[in-house]
């Protein structure tokens, strides 16, 4: 059984489909340091820590200092790792 979806592809929506093609080939071309990677993964790991605290009922925000602990816990068990 085979998806058969149902739409009309107007000018207006190629025309923003192309615009959203070249500004993902533009970010493409864009360097990326091995700073700015490394600092994007530590934020992408301590984000996920923190809501993952807050499933497990943690009511601090992560503006509140949460992430001071966060980081102190997680550079403590990333060397065990």
């Amino acid at each position: 059984m085979a998806f058969d979806p149902v739409f009309t592809l107007t000018a207006e929506t190629a025309k923003a489909l192309m615009a959203i093609e070249a500004s993902r080939a533009a970010i493409d071309r864009l360097p990326i340091s091995p700073q700015l990677i490394a600092s994007l993964r530590e934020s992408a790991r301590l984000l996920s820590t923190h809501y993952s605290t807050q499933i497990e009922g943690n009511r601090l925000s992560f503006q509140s200092g949460a992430s001071d602990q966060l980081k102190r816990a997680i550079s403590e068990n990333s060397t065990s790792l």
